[in-house]
């Protein structure tokens, strides 16, 4: 019997180093076949209050893979991001959010991954992509680009969000207050961290299992805005 044994187990050491050469070969190969191109740029929300600047930043990254088109539905490049929503103190316990998210009510939510494309004018066709990870430059985002922005009138209470349209500022946060511009930097600095620490309800109970309503920007007739996670943090 011994030596059915030896055979036996000869055969599956064989075959764990055949799977394993395999996966690696196939590692190697989709790495070349399938590279990943990153790069990453600095939103920065401008506010004045009173004739005095109040910024907020955050970088963000995205990661764009080429994957195979098995079937003609398959997005031929996967997107992933990691970054977090700018946050603004404007003082006075008041806030401001941009969101990673555009429209009327945050819906938009391809909106990181959009921005510098749109601007570059750039696809994602193979000619295209290995252009992304060395783009560089500054501008200043007009007004059809810019991302939803949210305040909350208590940081504790994720209902109490509202969406603020740009030209609602001194509406919702008083006189004296207007958004100056949202700039766009490619940089290479580390990814922002830290709004969770900014907003009390981020690890509260199930807070995204809630309704928030009554808070459509006052001049839409869209849907109620619903925040969820992806609005405020990307980690992907």
């Amino acid at each position: 019997m011994r030596p059915v044994r030896i055979f036996v187990v000869s055969l599956l050491l064989l075959i764990a180093v055949s799977v394993g050469v395999g996966a690696l070969a196939y590692t190697i190969w989709h790495k070349s076949e399938h590279p990943t191109h990153a790069y990453r740029y600095k939103m920065t929300v401008d506010v004045l209050v009173d004739g005095e600047l109040r910024s907020g930043s955050s970088v963000i990254e995205v990661r764009l893979t080429k994957q195979p088109q098995i079937l003609p539905e398959v997005i031929p490049v996967r997107s992933d991001i990691s970054g977090e929503a700018v946050y603004v103190d404007l003082g006075e316990g008041r806030n401001l959010i941009a969101l990673l998210a555009s429209g009327a009510n945050g819906e938009n939510v391809d909106y990181p991954q959009s921005v510098v494309p749109s601007h570059f004018k750039l696809s994602y066709s193979d000619s295209d992509l290995p252009k992304f990870s060395s783009l560089r430059g500054e501008w200043t985002l007009p007004q059809d680009r810019l991302p939803t922005f949210v305040a909350f009138s208590n940081l504790d209470d994720l209902q109490s969000a509202k969406v603020v349209l740009p030209n609602q500022f001194e509406q919702v946060f008083g006189a004296g207050v207007a958004l100056r511009d949202v700039r766009i930097e490619m940089t290479d600095e580390p990814v922002t961290h830290g709004i969770a620490q900014k907003l009390p309800w981020w690890n509260g109970p199930f807070p995204w299992l809630k309704t928030v309503s009554g808070n459509v920007a006052v001049d839409t007739r869209s849907e109620p805005f619903k925040p969820s996670k992806e609005h405020f943090k990307r980690d992907r």
